[in-house]
């Protein structure tokens, strides 16, 4: 839980760091959780006369004591976009509370697009937009573990089978894990519960979780941008054409992305809040500026990164290929570039570009650069809100001369 601006920069590093070396961390989202209930419990419990930021103490300090892992649960399937949860023909498009006992709750619905959670020990789940007092039974937040009786995974992956690293050098050891969630009855016990029903704080919560997420999103894309930028330098140095002009020009680029997502993500810590809890929030103008600009990035980045490599990327042989030994002789042969530079060395670079900007993995992040994390749209609403328009318009009216 970041108790300090010092603890958000180290954050920002440490994502930064394990995204050069894996693209996803995907504990990110249970370091966030932890930082959005312990001030949105905190804020429910100043209002209310609850206990939920008592019972969040208890189950952090068992958390952190054991190393444990958490996903975080937050989008609901949504049925008919146009209609508020109590609206929908099935009430369970958003996960609700269908029974409240003296010892606990009982849930019922769903949540979907929801990273690690089959290998993470906990899920914590909240709301997934602001409830209305008609969305009462929709106001739910607690922490489940990822074994509960009644929940139920389904997942998808970017995962490659093993035993293929010359094809897949990346995807055959490093992957993302997304899951619907089905939550059929599954009770919470008491202690587990954090919100049942204070509708009110249903938006605060999504923002204290959404804002350090975006922000940890600024470093994981600063992280896989870096990727990017070492494997567009390289596979110019082993074509040959690293000091053309318009191939630097392009690197030079994916430099200034990966710094300018750092450089924000240092400027929302540097700039951040202290919440009536004592945890910190990332700065929210800064954070929603990053939002956006890496939602647009990463579909640059990679092309920017094929641009560089050139065909190959698409179509370098595979290992199968390379089992016909009077074509792997030729493959050597007509695959080779710089003299300086062994011809598998060529052929392994590229499939590790081919396996990072054409097939799964690459589809998988260009989607999450988008709407993970929420969308772009959300993140323009919320930084115009964080900038003070009529100042500036008055700034202009008094460079102008303008008097009223």
């Amino acid at each position: 839980i970041c108790m300090s601006c010092q603890d958000l920069i180290k954050k920002m590093d440490m994502v930064r760091m394990c995204s050069q070396r894996t693209t996803c961390i995907l504990r990110c989202t249970g370091g966030e959780a932890l930082n959005a209930f312990s001030i949105a419990t905190y804020e429910i419990d100043q209002k209310r006369g609850t206990d939920y930021y008592k019972r969040f103490n208890e189950f952090a300090k068992n958390f952190q004591e054991n190393d444990l892992t958490a996903a975080q649960g937050m989008t609901d399937v949504r049925g008919d976009r146009s209609l508020k949860p109590h609206q929908q023909p099935d009430p369970d498009m958003y996960l609700r509370v269908v029974d409240e006992r003296s010892d606990g709750i009982v849930v019922r619905g769903a949540k979907a697009h929801i990273s690690g959670a089959p290998v993470m020990h906990e899920i914590f789940v909240m709301p997934s937009r602001t409830m209305r007092k008609e969305d009462r039974d929709f106001a739910v937040a607690f922490v489940v573990p990822s074994d509960a009786k009644g929940l139920t995974h389904v997942v998808n992956t970017t995962f490659r089978e093993e035993g293929k690293e010359d094809d897949h050098p990346f995807s055959s050891k490093y992957s993302s894990a997304e899951s619907f969630l089905f939550f059929d009855d599954v009770f919470i016990p008491e202690e587990r519960v954090f919100m049942c029903g204070e509708h009110e704080f249903s938006r605060r919560l999504v923002l204290a979780f959404s804002t350090p997420h975006r922000h940890s999103r600024l470093a994981c894309s600063s992280g896989i941008t870096d990727i990017l930028t070492g494997a567009s330098a390289l596979a110019a140095e082993y074509n040959g054409i690293q000091n053309v002009s318009h191939i630097r020009d392009k690197i030079n680029e994916l430099l200034l992305m990966s710094e300018s997502y750092y450089a924000l993500g240092i400027s929302a810590a540097t700039l951040a809040s202290k919440t009536a809890s004592g945890t910190y929030m990332p700065n929210i103008l800064h954070t929603n500026v990053g939002k956006v600009m890496t939602a647009r990035g990463l579909h640059e980045a990679i092309r920017l990164t094929q641009d560089v490599a050139g065909g190959l990327v698409q179509t370098v042989p595979s290992s199968k290929t390379y089992q016909n030994k009077a074509l792997a002789e030729r493959l050597d042969k007509y695959l080779k570039a710089k003299d300086t530079v062994p011809t598998q060395h060529r052929v392994r670079l590229f499939r590790f570009l081919q396996d990072l900007t054409t097939y799964g993995w690459a589809g998988f992040w260009l989607v999450v650069s988008a709407v993970g994390a929420g969308s772009p749209y959300g993140a323009k609403l919320i930084a115009s809100r964080e900038v003070d328009l009529e100042e500036k318009k008055k700034l202009i009216k008094r460079l102008c001369g303008i008097q009223e």
